[in-house]
């Protein structure tokens, strides 16, 4: 039959970026596969060489591709549930990337080889993958396929239309593999979902620009916007646990909940989330015990067993901590954008007339709170 129609839109973009740390020429031609541009010769009036692979004089060079993943990346609180029906959750400091039907054996129980990153969780209770969520299923492969089928006319002598639907969800790899030509060290960011298009460029020493730096009309342009520091140390008074937060914090908010006014013995708590991968601990024992909630997910609260010092709050499926912002060493300049569960706040506060003001919890997945953090911070 013929093609009616086809479409292909992006369900959920996570972009990664990492430094393959290659310094010199000869690795970067070798990683092959560039396609071929001409090249004007120096001189002008000179012939036009083609070449795919960048030449000794390129500033920059950028290479795109596509490649089917089957993997997922598993996190620190990922719940997988296996062939026999028992929920696992990931356990380990470090990402996991594997195809999930490899993690069980014939009889539905964990491999050997990943049983000691796994424990038990019966606090789950889905059947669908959700990634977002961080819970997936025993035979999620990246990508699934539905199919389905209808006619429409038909009867005697009449003709018949026979239609045939195929929907495909496929997890990609992109990859892009950029370079610049350097003296220092050079940080490259994406910065996912932003309100307005920006480019960062952060460099530990002396930046010099040589031409355009060409965008879209509507976005912003950043040059060392952090100082080419991300990395925020920190600790608890007393200095007896230190961490850090070595990724940019997602935003800054002031929580007026009646739990975290009990828990601070204050009228808010302050709460940073920050990435799961950016958090480390450095220095210490750190204590943790469950705080009960309502729903499904376990949350776990970090603290001092010396002290008390309540440090984190770590809810399994998120990607975020919401870290206590008070434990930070550099806390001067720490401003929240936006208060949450307001409607339990004392009496007398004042809030800021630009600041984001919810009743309750965010309906948004704190996207609001996040976009206003980020504008903030390069502004």
């Amino acid at each position: 039959g013929n093609l009616l129609s086809s479409n292909q839109s992006t369900l959920d973009d996570k972009p990664l970026i990492e430094s393959q740390g290659i310094d010199n020429l000869a690795d970067v031609i070798a990683l092959g596969e560039w396609t071929p541009i001409l090249n004007p010769d120096p001189t002008p009036g000179g012939p036009l060489t083609v070449s795919g692979a960048p030449t000794d004089t390129a500033e920059i060079f950028v290479r795109f591709k596509n490649l089917e993943n089957k993997e997922v990346e598993l996190k620190k609180s990922n719940v997988v549930l296996s062939p026999v029906g028992v929920y696992w959750q990931f356990t380990a400091n470090t990402n996991l990337q594997i195809e999930l039907s490899n993690l069980f054996d014939g009889t539905g129980a964990l491999v050997a080889e990943h049983a000691d990153k796994f424990a038990p969780d019966n606090s789950q209770g889905f059947t669908d993958t959700n990634a977002t969520l961080g819970q997936y299923v025993h035979n999620f492969k990246n990508k699934t396929e539905t199919k389905r089928t209808w006619t429409t006319g038909g009867g005697y002598l009449k003709k018949t239309t026979i239609y045939n639907e195929t929907t495909t969800v496929q997890g990609l790899k992109k990859y892009w593999d950029i370079g610049l030509r350097a003296d220092h060290d050079i940080q490259l960011r994406f910065e996912r979902n932003p309100g307005t298009p920006q480019i960062l460029i952060e460099s530990v020493g002396d930046l010099i620009i040589a031409g355009d730096i060409k965008a879209d009309p509507s976005s912003n342009v950043f040059l060392n916007p952090g100082d080419a520091n991300s990395t925020l140390p920190a600790g608890k008074i007393g200095g007896a646990i230190r961490f850090e937060v070595s990724e940019s914090p997602l935003t800054l908010y002031a929580c007026h909940c009646t739990s975290c006014q009990q828990q601070t013995s204050s009228a808010f708590g302050l709460s940073m989330l920050v990435p799961r991968d950016g958090f480390t601990y450095l220095q210490g024992e750190v204590a943790v015990f469950e705080i009960p909630t309502t729903g499904k997910s376990k949350k776990l609260g970090h603290f001092c067993g010396d002290c008390g010092t309540r440090i984190a709050h770590d809810t399994a499926g998120r990607p975020a901590l919401s870290l206590k912002a008070g434990t930070l060493d550099e806390r001067a300049k720490l401003q929240p954008v936006g208060h949450i569960w307001v409607k339990s706040a004392q009496g007398w506060m004042i809030f800021d007339r630009d600041a984001l003001i919810y009743e309750a919890a965010p309906d948004d997945g704190y996207f609001a709170l996040m976009q206003r953090y980020a504008d903030q911070e390069y502004a």
